[in-house]
C-alpha cells in the first residue's frame, strides 16, 4: 500500500434527568480506502455505535449506581 485516504464523522449525545439518570450515546461512521487497490483497509470497522445508561438514587434509590452499556462495531 503506497497511499491511504481515512476520513470520518463522530458524534455523541448526553443527557440526564436531574442527577438520577443519566445517557450518554456515540455514533462513528469511518472511510478508509486503500487508494493503489481502491478498496476499503481490512480490520477498520465503518460503523460504530456506542450507549451507555446509568441510574441511582432518586426513584432507583434501593441502589447506589446501577449501568448498562452496550458498544457495537460493524465491520
Amino acid at each position: 500500500m503506497a497511499h491511504a485516504t481515512i476520513g470520518g464523522v463522530e458524534a455523541s449525545l448526553v443527557g440526564s434527568i436531574e442527577t438520577w439518570l443519566s445517557l450518554h450515546t456515540a455514533f462513528t461512521w469511518l472511510s478508509a480506502t486503500d487508494d493503489t487497490l481502491a478498496r476499503a483497509l481490512p480490520l477498520r470497522a465503518p460503523i460504530s455505535l456506542y450507549a451507555r445508561l446509568e441510574g441511582g438514587g432518586g426513584p432507583l434509590a434501593f441502589v447506589d449506581r446501577l449501568s448498562l452499556f452496550a458498544d457495537v462495531d460493524y465491520v
